[in-house]
């Protein structure tokens, strides 16, 4: 379920918690550059061939459970400021909850699978798996000197993740959700298929706005893809039925203005990709 949690569980922003949480979060925050500095220091001491932290506690009761996760940042390169604080955010969150006698389970990792970090570490000349094991190793060195407390730090290499990833993919495609078809558009290699209508266009050409200077690939390959279209008008139902699953209000409301103005099926495999985890269909 952990595994499964980093494909695309939701996770609470830190720009989302309370006053007092955000009053906590900010005075932790000036504490995130000495981190990274430190982190660099301990992972060039100890972290190559470190085992991720995982730890395993017992599943939450029915009673005052609280889940929550960050996004798992990708291991191209040294934590930076906005991912450390992120981090220190959810963390503030997830103790603040422990205090008041919560059953707790917050989650944080890495994602290690995307064509740049390939590219980065061939460019360094090391395999993927050397190159995404040193980056890990300034990410947990950082949380280590934060005393951030995960139960869990997940990596996408982790055998667990693996078996998850693939059997989430089985079951979809088991249930229709999965079909074969043709791709032909733009591909952001810091973040994944883009839609035109999420590109910016510019004098030198089209421009992915979260990553302006990572040059666009047009792709035209045969992928498998999930059927999200099918899902757009039971999203809704649901969350018009249960208005408090998507908090806060505006964040709901964000949320139905975007699945109202249609849900595209999406690419959710490579064609040719060498470093990824293997299709199982």
């Amino acid at each position: 379920e952990e595994a499964l949690g980093s494909i695309g569980f939701g996770w609470v922003a830190p720009h989302e918690a309370s006053e007092a949480e955000r009053e906590t979060l900010t005075s932790l925050a000036g504490l995130a550059a000495l981190a990274v500095d430190r982190a660099r220091a301990a992972a060039t001491a100890s972290a190559r061939g470190r085992d991720p932290r995982c730890y395993h506690r017992r599943a939450m009761s029915d009673h005052q459970r609280f889940y929550i996760t960050t996004a798992i940042a990708y291991a191209n390169n040294a934590p930076g400021l906005h991912t450390v604080y992120e981090v220190i955010g959810a963390d503030v969150v997830a103790r603040w909850h422990r205090m008041q006698g919560h059953e707790t389970r917050f989650l944080t990792g890495t994602d290690e699978h995307s064509v740049n970090i390939a590219q980065s570490a061939e460019a360094a000349g090391l395999t993927p798996r050397e190159f995404v094991d040193d980056k890990v190793g300034l990410y947990t060195a950082a949380e280590d000197a934060l005393l951030i407390s995960p139960d869990r730090f997940i990596r996408t290499t982790d055998p667990d993740h693996y078996r998850s990833a693939q059997e989430m993919v089985r079951r979809a495609y088991d249930n229709g959700d999965i079909y074969l078809g043709s791709y032909d558009g733009w591909y952001c290699p810091s973040e994944g298929f883009k839609a035109p209508s999420d590109l910016h266009e510019t004098a030198t050409g089209m421009q992915c706005p979260n990553h302006p200077g990572v040059p666009l690939q047009w792709l035209s390959e045969r992928n498998w893809f999930f059927r999200l279209s099918a899902y757009q008008e039971r999203l809704l139902a649901y969350y018009e039925a249960n208005p408090d699953f998507v908090q806060p209000d505006y964040r709901r409301n964000e949320m139905l203005g975007f699945i109202r103005q249609g849900l595209e099926d999406f690419s959710i495999s490579r064609a040719g990709a060498t470093w990824g985890i293997p299709f199982p269909i």
